[in-house]
């Protein structure tokens, strides 16, 4: 009796955990760190402007520039975030097209600082509250594009996110994408606990846990008080 119930309940239990990785892969956290350090230095963004990406940077002075090349019409989406403190960075970004033939750039979009509707967010697979911009949308076609981000003395955290659609990214691959994002945002490791990716694993884990146990010690004890007699 209890090696039956011992054997079903390992089944529930590996069921359970895997089912629920499975479930929670439709979202999904892979952000890329901005490491330029030259002033008005380019980085490179996933051509695959649909997907969703998340660029961390911090400006330093002097404006951050995104580039990303177009082989295809796409609708963009982009937004940005900041930590949730009292006072709100004002963040501006702007979206250039470089011109084909007589050179130079074509704006095709931006977020004034003074426009800007920051709202607050919370996350519950980040496990953290965030200030939102509205999302800026545009129809695109082939070509290389830039995307500008500043303040007016060019100072201050953010996160950079373009595309919509969550891409296809691993579980473990997601915690450590989570991480990141709070640590960049100066939150302590205990952050982690707090993400729907952390917590409700933990919770089944040792629910299933005390369950499994408690049944097995109830039966132990049944099976002696029984030899008892």
């Amino acid at each position: 009796m209890i090696c039956y119930d011992i054997h079903n309940m390992r089944y529930i239990y590996f069921f359970s955990i895997f089912f629920f990785f499975s479930a929670i892969n439709a979202q999904a956290y892979n952000p890329s760190l901005n490491t330029t350090e030259i002033p008005y230095e380019i980085f490179t963004a996933d051509s695959k402007v649909g997907l969703k990406a998340e660029y961390l940077g911090e400006l330093s002075g002097y404006p951050q520039m995104y580039e990303f090349t177009l082989g295809q019409d796409e609708e963009l989406y982009l937004s940005l975030s900041q930590a949730d403190n009292e006072e709100i960075v004002p963040f501006s970004v702007i979206v250039v097209r470089e011109n084909d033939k007589n050179g130079g750039v074509a704006e095709i979009g931006r977020l004034r600082s003074d426009e800007a509707n920051w709202v607050r967010t919370k996350d519950s697979v980040l496990g953290i509250s965030l200030l939102q911009t509205d999302s800026f949308t545009a129809p695109i076609g082939s070509g290389v594009y830039r995307v500008e981000v500043s303040t007016p003395d060019n100072e201050g955290k953010y996160m950079l996110t373009i595309g919509q659609d969550d891409p296809e990214v691993g579980y473990f691959k997601t915690v450590g994408g989570v991480r990141q994002i709070q640590s960049f945002f100066d939150y302590s490791i205990f952050s982690l606990l707090k993400s729907s990716f952390v917590f409700y694993p933990v919770g089944i884990i040792v629910l299933l846990g005390l369950f499994f146990f408690t049944r097995r010690y109830k039966d132990e004890l049944r099976a002696r008080f029984s030899n008892q007699k």
